[in-house]
């Protein structure tokens, strides 16, 4: 019995080390609910699209979820609305994740509302939601390093234009001052 309750309760209080792309969790974004003018939690579900280690910190990159007025239009959305998905999300409606509102935080955010396990997650993608999720992770990954490319090319480009070949011959180039006033020191 004892084994079991420890096992419980390592894992809830150790949930941002297991935490995994394409799980849902709950998670109050405070700049959100104040430009929306609610006093109240606003606590939509978030899908995890991916989760990171950076310089000894652990974080997660979030997607917010809407209720569905409309089916999805964009490959960037990921519709859970299968009565299978909706159960393993936690859901208890359609909802759709938006990728392109994507948020990065901290596994330490005092955003993260807990659930009676002691944990923000409260489900997980399955199947073709899951699947579909992992594509658009693979889109957003091949953006990113082109836009990095992109990036390392122009500054590459800006460097090799400010750079200036004050000598011919090998090695670095030091410059030497214009003249020299001999008549110093005398």
């Amino acid at each position: 019995m004892t084994t079991a309750i420890k096992s419980i309760h390592t894992q809830t209080n150790n949930w941002q080390t297991t935490i995994h792309w394409g799980d849902i969790v709950a998670f109050d974004l405070p700049s959100r609910r104040h430009d929306i003018g609610q006093q109240a939690l606003y606590d939509h579900p978030w899908l995890v699209v991916d989760v990171n280690d950076f310089v000894g910190m652990r974080y997660m990159t979030l997607a917010p979820g809407k209720i569905v007025g409309q089916l999805p239009h964009r490959s960037h959305e990921i519709l859970v609305a299968r009565s299978e998905a909706l159960k393993s999300a936690g859901l208890k409606r359609p909802m759709i994740f938006n990728c392109r509102g994507l948020v990065i935080v901290s596994v330490m955010h005092e955003g993260f509302i807990s659930n009676s396990n002691g944990t923000p997650i409260i489900g997980k993608l399955i199947g073709e939601e899951r699947h579909h999720l992992n594509s658009v992770r693979a889109r957003l990954q091949a953006f990113t390093d082109m836009k990095a490319k992109c990036h390392s090319d122009r500054k590459h480009k800006r460097q090799s234009a400010n750079h200036t070949d004050v000598s011919v011959g090998s090695g670095p180039a030091v410059l030497a001052p214009l003249s020299f006033d001999r008549s110093l020191g005398r």
